[in-house]
């Protein structure tokens, strides 16, 4: 089957959408024909997978006082883009992430289409902004960018969300109906146990507003003899950078794709987020390291998290993480929490994704991607 995807640029990921949507495609590149058409910052045919072919073009970046109408240039031009790949590939099933765009007559009738919505900011889905007062301004516009997406939603045979979260707000605030599969998570597997000197790190990943970067150099600042990671992400506040950087007893590290060096120095995940994260899979990869994660009760976090952390309310002090971190002191109560943190990812293996999306696609759509599921499982691994 010539399957098309189109989104960020998987040469060029932004987060999680990007990574799981990568892991994915390599899978289906085994048995079937796949193109991805990536919005990048240059042109390239840059892949880390040689059976992928893949199309990386230059878009202009949407940014600033002008986000809205930046969007609107570079999803017209992106439309452009993937029209000639529809017209050249003649894909019968079509993928779509955020910032692909398309108008329902660009696609045969008899072409699939699935989209996938891995985030309120999605295909305008609505303003997760944790400020009031900027949702309330922004409400109109990102409306009209729903509105925009709209009939393109309507028409595609399936939507995937990435949590029972997000599958329930689709339908309450935008009466979308979803499946919800989780994303499909590759982070390596540990070979072995790093000493537990080594494992010493408070983690956060992610410095930024949204994430709850405030509150952990609050935490930092708090707890001066503990050592913090803070990996900054891709969209790092050059703001908060400033300030980690004159704290002794935090580290930096930048954007990685791999994350298995960090967590074998790492003790504790702390996700303070201030807005609902769609999903959450940090809480995921650490789980496998049996790292217990620290969360707020937002979004799809609890359902990252599982049993194999600390769930605090959105409105919990610095003084009440202080407590939580404090707590997992008493190491048959940490030990207790990596064990169910451990089990917990369990649920999250890559070939119990892959069967029930699989399952999905025969159901809603007719078709088999994995015909011999148990030897793709093997050949894939």
């Amino acid at each position: 089957m010539r399957i098309l995807y189109a989104g960020q640029s998987l040469a060029e990921p932004g987060g999680g959408g990007e990574l799981s949507a990568l892991a994915m495609l390599r899978r289906l590149a085994v048995q079937h024909d796949v193109r991805v058409v990536g919005a990048a910052s240059v042109d390239s045919r840059k892949s880390s997978c040689k059976e992928i072919d893949v199309f990386n073009h230059a878009l202009p970046a949407a940014e600033g006082i002008f986000l809205q109408s930046g969007h609107t240039a570079r999803e017209a031009r992106f439309r452009e883009i993937i029209c000639d790949h529809l017209t050249r590939f003649k894909p019968q099933l079509v993928l779509l992430q955020q910032p692909a765009f398309l108008l329902t007559g660009d696609l045969d009738k008899a072409t699939r289409l699935v989209m996938f919505i891995r985030s309120p900011l999605c295909f305008g889905c609505w303003d997760p902004n944790p400020v009031r007062w900027r949702r309330a301004v922004l409400s109109a516009l990102t409306y009209n960018r729903f509105r925009k997406f709209q009939p393109l939603l309507q028409r595609a045979d399936l939507i995937i969300s990435n949590s029972n979260y997000m599958r329930d707000e689709l339908l309450k605030k935008r009466h979308l109906e979803s499946v919800n599969i989780p994303p499909l998570i590759e982070a390596n597997e540990p070979t072995g146990q790093s000493a537990p000197s080594l494992r010493a790190c408070i983690t956060l990943v992610g410095l930024d507003p949204w994430k709850g970067g405030k509150l952990a150099l609050e935490l930092a600042g708090a707890m001066p003899h503990r050592q913090f990671l803070f990996v900054t992400g891709s969209r790092a506040n050059s703001g908060l950078l400033a300030q980690a950087a004159r704290l002794d007893n935090i580290e930096l590290a930048g954007w990685t794709n791999d994350m298995s060096e960090h967590y074998l120095r790492t003790r504790l995940i702390i996700m303070p987020s201030h807005w609902s994260e769609p999903f959450g899979r940090v809480a995921v990869e650490a789980g496998r390291y049996q790292i217990p994660t620290i969360a707020t009760a937002t979004g799809g976090l609890p359902e990252a998290v599982g049993a194999g952390g600390i769930l605090l309310p959105h409105a919990a002090s610095k003084s009440d993480w202080v407590g939580a971190i404090e707590s997992l002191d008493d190491e048959a109560q940490y030990n207790h929490l990596a064990t169910l943190a451990s089990a917990h990812a369990r649920r999250f293996r890559p070939e119990q994704i892959i069967e029930k999306f699989d399952s999905v696609m025969r159901k809603s759509l007719g078709i088999s991607l994995f015909e011999d599921a148990s030897g793709f499982r093997a050949s894939a691994e």
